[in-house]
């Protein structure tokens, strides 16, 4: 079954970002002309990758022990591949995000934020619109009042809880994940980046833009829509 990432205009921009930022360089799409399947964005990024790191250390490895030695002193006790991530009371995810990103110096995971912290964020740019209609027809209190509760949409948008995207279920998902999107910066330090470990890397971060599950990305998957065929 052919499937499609669904893909369009800025949701592929964030895509390319995200896999340029992964492994380690960028592509001009202008000069290397259409690319339409994830086959043929896979093999952009394969054609390129560094000949010293065909050989070398287990990527995923080196960040589990990296995240590990982080973690374990805060959480109080042995992580494993298996840990659920349900066992992580002792640290919120936005504290995870930050050791991750400022302690093992890594792009860290996508997150997801609640539902009140959602409202909030589309509640900011309404309340300043409401703001400068209401202030531009000389409703000055009304116009303070959408600024104040501008401001503390704003708050609430910043303090809002973070969540654990659903796929990400144990301490191995998250290492994973965490694996895919600093593949070329583990390159780097060592690790092993081959034709495999890109393919792995790319599904994990398309997966993160899309709907459909990892294991359903295939080559022959479109990025957005497959062209509808012609009725003769």
């Amino acid at each position: 079954m052919t499937t499609s990432l669904g893909l369009y205009d800025l949701d592929g921009v964030d895509l390319i970002n995200d896999l340029d930022n992964a492994f380690g360089f960028c592509w001009n799409f202008h000069l290397v002309g259409p690319v339409e399947t994830v086959g043929e964005l896979y093999d952009l990024y394969a054609a390129h990758l560094p000949p010293a790191a065909l050989q070398g250390r287990c990527a995923t490895a080196m960040c589990f022990f990296k995240l590990r030695d982080a973690l374990e002193p805060r959480l109080g006790f042995k992580l494993r591949p298996t840990t659920p991530l349900s066992a992580f009371d002792a640290l919120s995810v936005r504290e995870i995000y930050r050791i991750v990103e400022r302690e093992c110096g890594f792009r860290s995971f996508h997150y997801a934020i609640s539902g009140l912290g959602c409202l909030a964020f589309f509640a900011v740019p309404i309340l300043f619109l409401v703001a400068l209609w209401t202030a531009e027809n000389g409703d000055g209190l009304i116009a303070l009042a959408a600024i104040g509760a501008m401001i503390l949409a704003g708050i609430g948008y910043m303090r809002a809880p973070w969540h654990f995207l659903a796929e990400y279920e144990t301490f191995g998902d998250l290492v994973c994940t965490v694996t895919s999107r600093n593949i070329g910066n583990l390159a780097g330090q060592g690790a092993r980046l081959g034709p495999a470990e890109a393919w792995t890397a790319l599904r994990d971060i398309a997966r993160d833009h899309t709907v459909i599950a990892k294991e359903l990305i295939t080559r022959d998957t479109w990025l957005s829509d497959p062209p509808k065929k012609s009725v003769a």
